[in-house]
């Protein structure tokens, strides 16, 4: 409902999110701040951070709990 919408109506969605399916299926560019820093540590399609961060915290995150993520995705 959300790419329908955002595709609809030719608009930017921001959803804020935890959940790794959403990411991965909604998001297009992504922002990941740090707590700790209050920072911004990363931005960009999650599905590339993925593939070619070497930041731990931003592969911790996309990865959590998940032992099958396909890097390449």
């Amino acid at each position: 409902m959300i790419i329908r919408l955002r595709d609809t109506l030719g608009t930017t969605i921001v959803v804020v999110t935890h959940e790794l399916a959403s990411i991965f299926a909604i998001g297009t560019n992504s922002v990941f701040l740090d707590p700790e820093t209050k920072t911004m540590r990363a931005t960009g399609s999650p599905k590339r951070l993925l593939a070619e961060s070497k930041d731990t915290k931003i592969i911790e995150f996309l990865t959590r709990g998940e032992s099958n993520v396909n890097k390449s995705a």
